[in-house]
């Protein structure tokens, strides 16, 4: 009898950590259903989760290197899931989300080097000021996500926006921004709608913009959830979506050689 109850807690368990961000109260099979579906942010951890940490500690109070190896194996096994749904979510993903994805990756590393912590800026105390990326890539997709402008030209680029500043409004750098940015988007599109070779390159762009969103929410859930923090959830995670990764974008790449410096691909990059 004791035997029979621990075999279906062990089960239990596999079940919960491999599992860990779909876990759901309202659903009967205590999962979200659909393709490796996550929780809303807010919503994470899952109560199980920290209670099933617990019984995982009961089960291996003696060895602690044997539930470090469990975990390992199962959060691996998860990654390995959840890789395999947002695959098959940026497969089926519309171009319209391509472009978005395409775009939104150029203006994250513009907004990464315009930002006051590139540019040597300092916060609060004396450090250094923090990076808003949110609100730099609102501002790059606003203004055209091209290289071409102020950030491209250095100090030159700088001096030309200070004189010019003088005759023209913030509403009409606004608006003149949000034209360029909405025609970029618009030549990401059409590419991707005729050219298939470019669409997989943007599949792989979304995909890797997914990839970094899970291992941002693993860091969250590692360090909500006690008793994890002795395994490096994020780090055994963030390894295998890497794995995954690495071995798509070489196999697309073998398959669907670039035949030119496309947005796509170079996002890719």
């Amino acid at each position: 009898m004791l035997a029979a109850v621990s075999e279906r807690a062990e089960e239990t368990l596999t079940f919960v950590f491999q599992h860990y961000k779909a876990l759901s109260e309202a659903e009967p099979s205590g999962v979200l259903e659909g393709n490796a579906p996550c929780l809303p942010a807010a919503s994470l951890p899952a109560p199980a989760l920290p209670l099933a940490m617990q019984l995982l500690k009961l089960f291996h109070s003696d060895d602690k290197e044997k539930m470090k190896e469990v975990l390992m194996a199962l959060f691996k096994k998860a990654a390995q899931h959840i890789f395999s749904g947002r695959k098959t979510e940026a497969a089926t993903a519309p171009p319209e989300q391509l472009s978005l994805a395409v775009s939104a990756t150029f203006a994250g590393a513009c907004a990464r080097r315009l930002s006051p912590r590139a540019r040597g800026g300092v916060g609060e105390g004396g450090g250094p000021a923090p990076m808003d990326e949110q609100a730099d890539v609102g501002l790059l997709q606003r203004g055209g996500g091209g290289g071409g402008g102020a950030g491209g030209a250095g100090g030159g680029g700088r001096r030309k926006a200070s004189k010019a500043s003088a005759g023209v409004t913030p509403a009409t750098s606004w608006e003149r921004a949000a034209a360029e940015g909405s025609t970029a988007r618009r030549g990401i599109l059409e590419e991707l709608e005729k050219d298939e070779a470019a669409r997989e390159h943007a599949q792989l762009v979304y995909l890797c913009r997914q990839t970094a969103q899970e291992v941002k929410t693993d860091i969250v859930i590692h360090d909500a959830v006690p008793g994890l923090q002795f395994v490096k959830m994020p780090c055994i995670t963030a390894h295998e979506y890497c794995k995954q990764l690495r071995d798509l974008v070489r196999s697309t790449l073998r398959a669907r050689p670039p035949k030119a410096p496309a947005a796509s691909v170079i996002n890719l990059m």
